[in-house]
Parts: structure tokens; C-alpha cells; sequence
């Protein structure tokens, strides 16, 4: 049984891969991420471990070094404290500070395909306008696809989407 008592069938594409049976695992290899609507706090486990653990499940055998330069730059993009890639991962943080650090995470594994659930909540209109463009900025040189959950257009203001859907109800209202 699916979602809402409706059965679904078939496959689900990336590359040309089937990805429908994969686990969450395999399809962060294979260049999905994801981003939470409320991101999960974790004592104990700073950003800077976490991503240089997900960096080695996809081989990447990056030197601790360039692990955090490559946060640097990405905490400094989206105007965060570097102390911030030592902090227990979205532990005590608030609400526009955890949908930054989703943000670092995007841009330090460099994923293919892109979900993003309200993204954008807990912004203040300057931070929304700031991933916003940073999104684009990052389509623009990676080439990744992006779907976007949000209950509020303004984070499309710098994106320039190839298919806008309005859903009410499950059901797909308007393109």
C-alpha cells in the first residue's frame, strides 16, 4: 500500500540506473542529497566529522586538510563562523543556522540531484535571497537538478526553474 491508501508502481531513474530498491546509502553514492524540513540534531558528532565520514563512504579519501578547507569555503558562502565545522551537528542551533549548515553539506558533496524540503523556512528574507542565488550559483557550475518543496516562492527568486508544480491534496493542480 502507498501513500494516502494509493498503490504506485514503477521505477525510479538516475543516470539511467534504476534507484527504486537502493538503499539511502547508495543513492547518497550515487550523487543524491537531501535536505530535512527540520535537520536532526546530533551530539556528540560535529559537521566537519560527519562530512568527512560521508566523503569516504563515496571513496573520496580526502586529507583532513582539504576536508576543511572545502568546509571553510562552503560556510563562508552561505556567510556562517568557520567555528561552525566544529560544532555538534545542528545541536542548539536555530532554525535558519541548521538550513544553512544543510547548505554547507550540499556544497561540500557536490551531489548530482538535489532535494530540498523547505529549504527556505526559518530564513529571514536576506538569507532566503542569499541560498537562493547560491543554489543557481551552484546549478550553474555543477549542472545538478533540483526539487524544491516550499510553501514559499521567494526561494525560486534567483533560480529560474524548468517546471513549477502546484500540488494540493496529492494531487498535482497546476504546472
Amino acid at each position: 500500500m502507498g501513500i494516502g491508501g494509493l498503490n504506485y508502481s514503477g521505477k525510479v531513474l538516475l543516470d539511467g540506473k534504476d534507484i527504486s530498491k537502493s538503499s539511502i546509502a547508495e543513492r547518497a553514492r550515487d550523487g543524491i542529497f537531501m535536505s530535512f524540513q527540520e535537520p536532526v540534531a546530533v551530539e556528540g558528532l560535529s559537521l566537519i566529522e560527519m562530512l568527512r565520514s560521508a566523503l569516504e563512504a563515496r571513496g573520496e579519501k580526502l586529507a583532513l586538510s582539504a576536508v576543511k578547507i572545502r568546509i571553510s569555503e562552503a560556510l563562508e558562502t552561505v556567510g556562517l563562523s568557520p567555528f561552525m565545522a566544529s560544532r555538534e551537528l545542528n545541536h542548539k542551533l536555530s532554525g535558519g543556522e541548521k538550513k544553512k549548515c544543510e547548505i554547507v553539506q550540499m556544497l561540500v558533496l557536490q551531489p548530482k540531484l538535489v532535494l530540498l524540503d523547505e529549504i527556505d523556512s526559518g530564513l529571514d528574507a536576506k538569507s532566503c535571497k542569499n541560498i537562493s542565488k547560491i543554489l543557481h550559483d551552484y546549478q550553474e557550475k555543477s549542472g545538478a537538478s533540483y526539487l524544491i518543496i516550499s510553501h514559499n516562492l521567494k526561494i525560486l527568486s534567483e533560480l529560474k526553474p524548468d517546471q513549477e508544480l502546484n500540488v494540493e491534496n496529492g494531487r498535482i493542480v497546476k504546472k
